[in-house]
C-alpha cells in the first residue's frame, strides 16, 4: 500500500515527494505503535511481555464462562435435546392453504413496506381473487 501511495504521490509531484512522503510515513507509523504498557504498575517496553500482557487481557475479556451457562440435562445427566417425530417433520412440509395465506397476507400491515416484488400488501388484500392461484403455486425457484 505504501509503495502505491508513493507511486500515486510520484505521478502528481514528481521526485519532491520522498522526504516529505516518507516523514509522513514514519509519523503515521509511529502513533500506531504500542510503545510499552503499565503492567501491574510498572511500564514495560519490552516486545514480548507486551504481547503477552496484551493476550492475557483479551483472554480474559472474552473467555466463555461454563461454569455460568446454564445446561439442560435429564435425570441421566445426558443434555436434553428435542426432536420432532417423523409425522412432525412431514406436517412441516405440508403446501400451504390458501386459508393459511390468507390469514397471513391479513395479519400484515396495509402500508408497510413492500416486499422484493415491489407490492405492498394492500395491493395483496386489495386483488387477492385474481392473485390467489398464482400465490399458492408450488414455488420453482425454492
Amino acid at each position: 500500500m505504501i509503495k502505491q501511495k508513493s507511486r500515486a504521490k510520484w505521478v502528481v509531484d514528481g521526485d519532491e515527494n520522498t522526504k516529505f512522503f516518507h516523514s509522513y510515513i514514519r509519523r503515521r507509523e509511529s502513533k500506531r505503535n504500542i510503545r510499552g504498557l503499565v503492567i501491574d504498575g510498572v511500564w514495560n517496553e519490552s516486545p514480548i511481555d507486551v504481547k503477552d500482557d496484551a493476550f492475557i487481557h483479551f483472554e480474559k475479556q472474552f473467555k466463555r464462562m461454563d461454569s455460568n451457562r446454564l445446561q439442560f440435562v435429564n435425570a441421566t445427566d445426558q443434555p436434553c435435546v428435542n426432536t420432532i417425530t417423523a409425522a412432525e417433520s412431514d406436517a412441516l412440509e405440508v403446501p400451504f392453504t390458501e386459508k393459511e395465506v390468507w390469514v397471513a397476507v391479513n395479519e400484515c400491515g396495509c402500508s408497510k413496506s413492500s416486499g422484493l416484488d415491489g407490492f405492498k400488501f394492500k395491493f395483496f388484500k386489495l386483488h387477492w381473487e385474481l392473485i390467489k392461484g398464482d400465490l399458492l403455486k408450488p414455488l420453482s425457484w425454492f
